[in-house]
């Protein structure tokens, strides 16, 4: 007797006119309850396509099914396109050995919407569209611990588009592995692409060039202990792409592995938008890295607690590694205050390497540490090219600020940034302080540079002070703004004293026990609200050539050096 469920399947092969033409398929699926490949009646013609090599195969039939295999198959080529179609390969094997410029060996979603799932086995192939054309939608899905798909086919790698011109999605879950040479994803600007690689031993391996968003949107989530690791990555390859990468870790760390060691591996941000945020996971990369690297370009890597970032080679934020270009942004975010299993950021790895911020580009740091130390006791430079260090944490490294900004601050109960070798600040770098109270760890920002063997400190430049929160200072409050093994130089607004808005500060170049720059003695009103230019050329008796030499210091509301005066 037939029953209820294989009535309907019997019903719907007839309603779905199973001998229609077959366009440019030598079979296609014909059961819409599924069954076994080897099964002459499952196909349109009758027969096994493959079982001698060759044909093309196509899963057109709507609804979802299973197809399982009882045997090894080979095939010119595979469609789906209108199917939901699971293969069951059992622990066989499949290959499909035809490609061209314009026919892949695989093709999911060419016109329509299709979904193919693997499970049980491997699939050898040449190369793969996922949402080939316009308005198409594929969406490929690898499940299970012995389920692989691989483009290493006849001793050559081969390539994947997901995403071609229309929608792609692709899962790796549950221990699967999609292994492919090259590839890009959405390439067309209103191509969306989506890849979920999730569970321990889950594995997308792109042996080269990974092209990621040309013209549309790409989302990778990479979730409990999944792993990608591809040769060379670059995001947001054009302008009004996207591209953003997410590694979380939870309960099993995940990881984002670039392993070529020749090339610049990672461009986060090309010409359009891209990030990466790393949770409790770990990114590796063996090359050099550019975040937003030409102009108009956007790049975010943004590294939360827990977490572990290995970069052998130098990086560039807000440019190239030769050029300033779009804005870029690296950003440490350590909530754990006990600085246990927090941000690890570890970058370069020999001699001569560097991390290059330029204008657009900036450093922010919420606790967490910079490690640029390459042999013992030895450590590259971070070099501010108009760039930003903000925050708080450790950095053990060499900072030299040649026209940028650095800010020690935070916004709750930490404003100390910890520099482990030397800081240098030249003509027009500025040196940013907020005072919001009297404690140097809590309230105000203090810049500490006391490595043994270094923590040298070379002062040019600009100091900026801000009284924030409605803090007023006493007259006889101290606050020690730098602390460090051996200062030399002093700001160039703030020789003797330090004239803002908000009033004045004596500064105190401390050379007794250890080396400090120390704010003093806070008045309230500005130095020279007081004091006229009659004043000054009455008091100190100087001609035009003299009053010259001081123009830009009087300017600038600050006093003329009590030195000068004295000595007329």
């Amino acid at each position: 007797m037939i029953n209820a469920r294989m009535s309907i399947c019997l019903m719907a092969a007839v309603l779905l006119v199973t001998g229609s033409v077959c366009f440019a398929y030598d079979f296609i699926w014909d059961n819409p309850c599924g069954g076994l490949y080897s099964e002459q009646n499952n196909w349109d013609p009758n027969g096994i396509p493959g079982f001698d090599g060759g044909d093309t195969v196509g899963f057109t039939l709507p609804g979802s099914y299973t197809v399982n295999f009882d045997n090894t198959y080979q095939n010119d080529t595979l469609y789906v396109d209108g199917s939901d179609v699971t293969l069951d390969i059992n622990d066989f094997q499949y290959m499909l050995d035809y490609s061209s410029e314009s026919s892949p060996s695989a093709v999911i979603g060419q016109s329509g919407h299709g979904s193919l799932m693997i499970n049980h086995g491997i699939v050898y192939s040449l190369e793969v569209s996922i949402g080939q054309f316009d308005g198409s939608v594929g969406s490929l899905a690898l499940s299970g611990s012995d389920t692989e798909w691989t483009t290493n086919f006849l001793e050559n790698w081969h390539g994947v588009w997901i995403g071609d011109s229309g929608d792609a999605t692709l899962a790796v879950l549950d221990n699967a592995r999609f292994r492919h040479g090259h590839g890009l994803s959405a390439f067309a600007i209103e191509s969306d692409a989506v890849i979920e690689v999730n569970a321990i031993d889950s594995e997308w391996y792109v042996d080269g060039q990974f092209d990621m968003s040309i013209w549309g949107n790409t989302t990778v989530d990479i979730r409990n202990g999944g792993l990608v690791s591809i040769g060379k990555l670059t995001m947001a390859l054009e302008r009004g792409s996207s591209a953003q990468i997410n590694i979380n870790g939870q309960d099993q760390q995940s990881e984002l592995q670039l392993h070529s060691t020749l090339e610049n591996s990672l461009t986060i941000g090309k010409n359009g938008m891209a990030a990466i945020r790393v949770y409790e996971s770990k990114l590796w990369n063996t090359g050099t890295m550019t975040i937003g690297e030409n102009l108009g370009s956007s790049g975010l890597l943004e590294v939360h607690e827990k977490s572990w970032v290995d970069t052998w080679g130098s990086i560039a934020i807000g440019g190239s590694l030769d050029n300033p270009g779009g804005r870029g942004q690296l950003s440490i975010i350590d909530d754990n205050s006990t600085n246990e299993n927090g941000v690890d950021f570890t970058p370069t790895n020999a001699a001569g390497q560097f991390m290059k911020v330029w204008p657009q580009g900036t450093i922010t740091m919420d606790g967490g540490t910079i490690e640029m130390e390459y042999d013992n006791s030895l450590a590259n430079p971070i070099i501010l090219h108009g760039g930003t260090l903000q925050g708080n944490g450790m950095i053990w490294a060499h900072v030299e600020n040649h026209g940028g900004l650095v800010w020690p601050w935070d916004e709750e109960d930490n404003k100390v940034l910890e520099i482990g070798y030397n800081y240098t600040q030249d003509a027009i770098g500025t040196l940013k302080i907020a005072i919001a109270g009297r404690d140097p760890v809590s309230q105000y920002s203090h810049l500490r540079v006391n490595k043994d063997g270094y923590g040298q400190v070379s002062l040019n430049g600009i100091l900026d002070v801000d009284l924030v929160n409605g803090f007023v200072p006493d007259y006889e409050d101290e606050f020690t703004i730098i602390s460090a093994q051996n200062i030399s130089g002093t700001f160039s607004n703030a020789v003797s004293k330090y004239v803002f808005d908000g009033g004045n500060f004596d500064v105190i170049y401390n050379t007794e026990s250890y080396d400090s720059v120390i704010l003093t003695h806070y008045n309230a009103e500005p130095a020279c609200s007081h004091y006229s230019m009659a004043d000054f050329n009455k008091d100190c008796q100087v001609n035009l050539v003299d009053f010259a030499m001081f123009a830009a210091e009087w300017l600038d509301c600050n006093l003329i050096p009590e030195s000068y005066c004295s000595g007329m």
